[in-house]
């Protein structure tokens, strides 16, 4: 998508809003609200709650990768645009080292900087919405921390008649504590703030149309449910396939595409599955701005699409994956191009292929058409 121009002459200056860190008190910053006092792992401001909701580590042949899930939710009355300040993400581990945002890093969020405007994360009144960022680090000989910090900025963007846009205010994010500590479960009486399971951050990622459903991404506007996970073997290459089945939830034909290349799966072991060819089928993709508007639901219509994604690991091979990618919503206008309305970032974690949390045998029997 072609970020929109800026209204340079109306920007507004944007002004930092304390966190989760914030020092109560302190002359000229807002102290985070009590929700968040005690979670180190959410961040608060006037318009929006955020909280990771997922943290995942993984491993390339040089370098280190951590990449976190984080929910917002919309607190205000009104439609509420967020964007990624580009080049302010940092995670930090507890041995020093410095792992940063590349190109291709944030997904599901627009970004903001110099000259450019994205206002694709829109939310609704209190509609929340799920954001992927990854960070980056080439060890070369150091050794890799077990904790991190990561702060992050995110300026909101007000619409102007026109289909002019304009930042507003921005706001400084941190959240500590993420890492090997949150696997491991505290001792009851634990003292205000200390770090509790990932699992204890957020509910699902849920809508109506998810019904409960445990793998299954909601929005306002259609659902995305893993129905199968195929992990198999060739040679050295090991392959998952992955089908997810998409529900049209409006009452108007809607339109998606996976955005190229956001295929990512990363196992209990930290192996690192990256799209194969073809990546994905059933499903058009937006590539690099050329979009492949095939994908079309009516209301209330399901279709499946299937991920491919592959990896030749040198160590052991997990059982237990995390599987992301990002999906847009595309609208077509009359004599226009088909463009992006909105990206979401969709997830599904810990999705073990046996045991007694494996995605349902019976589901996936169904799905291939057997008794």
């Amino acid at each position: 998508m072609r970020p929109l121009p800026v209204a340079a002459p109306i920007l507004l200056i944007p002004f930092l809003v304390g966190t989760a860190t914030a020092q109560k008190g302190g002359e000229g910053v807002q102290s985070a609200p009590a929700g968040c006092d005690v979670n180190p792992r959410c961040a608060e401001v006037t318009s929006f709650v955020a909280t990771v909701t997922d943290f995942t580590r993984s491993a390339t042949n040089n370098d280190r990768l951590v990449s976190i899930t984080v929910r917002f939710k919309n607190k205000t009355d009104a439609p509420l645009v967020l964007g990624y300040v580009r080049g302010s993400g940092l995670a930090v581990d507890d041995r020093g080292n410095r792992f940063q945002i590349y190109d291709g890093g944030v997904r599901g969020l627009g970004e903001v900087g110099p000259g450019l405007i994205d206002p694709k994360f829109t939310l609704t009144p209190h509609e929340t919405g799920d954001a992927r960022l990854e960070f980056s680090f080439r060890p070369n000989g150091a050794i890799v921390g077990s904790t991190f910090t990561i702060d992050l900025a995110i300026r909101e963007i007000e619409s102007l008649p026109g289909g002019q846009w304009q930042l507003g205010p921005e706001h400084a994010l941190e959240f500590r504590g993420l890492g090997d500590l949150v696997a491991n479960p505290q001792p009851s009486g634990d003292p205000p703030g200390a770090v509790k399971p990932m699992a204890e951050a957020a509910p699902p990622t849920v809508s109506d149309g998810c019904a409960g459903k445990r793998f299954c991404y909601g929005s306002s506007s259609f659902t995305a449910e893993l129905t199968r996970i195929t992990p198999s073997q060739s040679g050295r290459f090991r392959d998952v396939q992955l089908t997810v089945r998409f529900r049209n939830l409006t009452t108007r034909s809607l339109v998606l595409a996976e955005t190229a290349n956001s295929a990512l799966v990363v196992d209990d072991e930290g192996n690192r599955y990256s799209p194969a060819t073809p990546e994905v089928s059933g499903l058009g993709q937006n590539r690099y701005g050329t979009i492949d508007a095939s994908f079309v639901l009516r209301p209330g219509e399901s279709r499946d699409a299937s991920f491919s994604v592959r990896d030749a690991p040198t160590g052991r091979v997990g059982s237990t994956y995390s599987f992301d990618f990002s999906v847009d919503e595309v609208e077509i206008l009359p004599g226009n191009p088909p463009r992006v309305a909105r990206e979401h970032a969709v997830g599904f974690h810990d999705v073990a292929t046996s045991g007694p949390n494996a995605l349902h045998r019976p589901l996936i029997d169904i799905h291939f058409g057997r008794p």
